[in-house]
């Protein structure tokens, strides 16, 4: 044992100074210990979040706690890794809470301060911003060149590629793609995973370019890459952009192993809108081979399921795939029904999506005849067709601009005297300031240019609407004169029909009356036997005529009568049975089969007996609804 040989008082002062160290150095190691703890969560964060955002979100809700006391780079991490995961989930002013939160805590880090307002404009780029998040890329590319952070600006470089891509600026995205694999190749150890990335990003930008070789040329070269590298988020992604590029170069025996593939490693790693992608490069598979309807709607209706599941922005842009697919199959009914039952995924989709969607809506409601909807959806269609050709016309006037300040200042760089370069800043600012007039004007022009043309659309759909309002009225007025008109013709028919009918009869009872007339006088008695056959002959010839005109103005009355009651009717009762059904009173059937009207009327009870008819009004309704 060590013992101290000290004075007392000098040994409670040495303990004093020991116990005082420990307690601070115990103090010191919880800090630190909290701080690792928080960077280590946030690190976490980061890898798990692209893979699968749910599997992040308890330990998003520890980086919230993160105290104030902890030091600016760990709280920075915390919020901006909180910040990506609620721009994954869509939940946008969520996200931009937290990324202004970070950008606060980056005053002195200028790298840090370049990285955030980057993520800000993905931000901008998801809502259609585009021209709000070029400027803040601009704003954020500064400080990356000054220092020459080749990184940094291989990053802001590719997601200004990404902003053209989404304005259809395959030119764009293109060139600030070159410009990214330039930078990352200038850094002294070049990032192999961030470089594999940029290229994997210029093939998608040749695959929209239609330029189909070479980009699968260069998927299959990065998809090797990122094998090597083990990065199964990438080797996923690739493989899904890869089965889109076969799929438009028609190899489709090897566009199906690999979309199966992709489907396999997007679902492992749960990322269900880029499953949902992959689906819909299913439905162009089994569409192109000659699938049935019924296999190519299913994968459609998985593509649909798995983006509503993610919350995914690219809900409104998936759906109108399935869309083009039944108004191409005419099924407009079905267009009118997924429409309605996924607007509430509109607040999220993109001015492309949404245009497309409303146009699509407009074609099926105008092919069911449903012009009120179809005109509703065809002026959001047109309205969010001039904003669309707006922006892109802002863009360009923003790219002419900068390609002039390119050229300002390589003849600056050009000419070194000062006084020349005096003359040319006063020749610049006065350039800038005509530029801003012109601007100023074309603005004005473009607003009331697009003001008319929305007023002049405006009209013609309610003047179309009021013309086809008007023709199907007239339609309707037509078609119901026509119908009166068949009507009537159909009753003189009939009426006639009937008195021919009738004046048959009534032949076939005046000849029958004068047999009786010649068998009465006395030279004739000796024919009176033979006086009944005749009248049967003659009766079963004027019979035969009569059924043969009452079916032709009642073809299917028998057949129902037999229908209805069964094959228990005589031809006699077949006689009765016609000329009661053409109203005929008992004395003129009577008169009509030359028979007794005691007769006729026994008959007809007969007749109503096996009718089941209980009065003569319900045995003449009945009657009459047979045809």
């Amino acid at each position: 044992m060590y013992i101290f040989h000290l004075t007392p008082q000098v040994n409670f002062t040495k303990f004093f100074a020991i116990i005082l160290f420990v307690a601070c150095t115990c103090c010191y190691t919880n800090e630190l210990s909290a701080q690792t703890n928080y960077n280590k969560l946030a690190e976490d964060v980061y890898k798990d979040i692209m893979d699968d955002p749910n599997k992040s979100a308890k330990k998003i809700e520890q980086l919230k706690e993160v105290p104030t006391s902890e030091i600016d780079t760990i709280r920075y991490k915390c919020f901006t890794g909180i910040g990506i995961y609620y721009g994954i989930l869509n939940q946008r002013d969520s996200s931009y809470k937290y990324l202004y939160k970070a950008l606060e805590l980056t005053k002195e880090n200028t790298k840090h301060w370049s990285a955030t307002m980057r993520k800000i404009a993905i931000l901008k780029r998801m809502e259609g911003k585009y021209n709000e998040a070029l400027s803040i890329l601009n704003e954020a590319l500064v400080s990356p060149q000054i220092e020459n952070d080749y990184y940094g600006i291989a990053t802001i470089y590719s997601e200004m590629a990404s902003n053209y891509n989404s304005m259809s600026n395959k030119i764009g995205a293109t060139k600030y793609l070159m410009k990214a694999i330039e930078s990352l190749e200038k850094m002294e150890n070049p990032d192999k995973l961030q470089l594999t990335i940029q290229k994997h990003n210029l093939a998608n930008a040749y695959l929209q370019n239609d330029n189909y070789d070479f980009a699968e040329k260069l998927f299959k070269e990065t998809l090797q890459s990122f094998r090597e590298l083990k990065s199964r988020h990438y080797i996923a992604l690739n493989l899904l952009n890869l089965g889109d590029c076969l799929l438009n170069n028609k190899k489709f025996d090897e566009a199906s192993d690999i979309i199966k593939e992709a489907l396999k490693e997007l679902k492992a790693i749960g990322n269900s809108e880029l499953v949902a992608m992959a689906y819909i490069n299913l439905a162009a598979l089994n569409k192109n081979t000659n699938k049935s309807n019924k296999e190519i709607e299913q994968a459609f209706e998985n593509a649909i399921k798995e983006a509503s599941k993610a919350a995914s922005p690219r809900t409104i842009e998936i759906l109108n795939h399935y869309l083009n697919h039944l108004i191409e199959n005419k099924n407009y009914s079905k267009v009118v029904v997924l429409g309605n039952e996924n607007k509430s995924h509109l607040k999220s989709a993109n001015m492309q999506a949404l245009h497309t969607y409303y146009g699509n809506l407009g074609k099926a409601y105008k092919a069911l005849g449903d012009m009120y909807n179809a005109a509703e959806n065809l002026e959001k269609y047109g309205t969010l067709g001039d904003t669309i050709y707006q922006s892109e016309n802002q863009v360009l006037a923003s790219q002419t601009l900068e390609n002039y300040e390119k050229i300002i200042q390589k003849k600056e760089n050009e000419n070194l005297v000062q006084a020349y370069q005096i003359l040319k800043q006063e020749t610049k600012i006065k350039f800038y300031i005509f530029l801003s007039i012109a601007a100023v004007l074309i603005s004005v022009i473009l607003y009331y240019r697009n003001k008319m043309l929305h007023i002049k659309h405006t009209n013609e759909v309610l003047s179309l609407k009021v013309q086809m309002e008007d023709a199907e009225i007239k339609n309707m007025q037509q078609e119901l004169r026509n119908e009166r008109m068949l009507l009537k013709m159909k009753e003189d028919i009939i009426e006639v029909q009937k008195k021919e009918l009738l004046q048959l009869s009534k032949q076939g009872s005046v000849i029958s009356e004068k047999i009786d007339k010649i068998l009465e006088e006395p030279e004739n008695t000796k024919h009176i036997e033979s006086s009944s056959i005749i009248k049967s002959a003659i009766n079963n010839q004027f019979w035969d005529q009569f059924k043969h005109r009452f079916l032709g103005l009642f073809p299917n009355f028998y057949q129902q009568v037999e229908t209805h009651f069964g094959k228990i009717f005589t031809e006699e009762d077949l006689q009765h049975l016609a000329l009661h059904k053409l109203e005929l009173s008992v004395s003129d059937i009577a008169y009509s089969l030359t028979i007794s009207a005691v007769q006729a009327e026994k008959h007809k009870k007969n007749l109503m007996l096996k009718f089941k008819c209980e009065t003569e009004v319900e045995f003449a309704n009945k009657l009459q609804s047979f045809e």
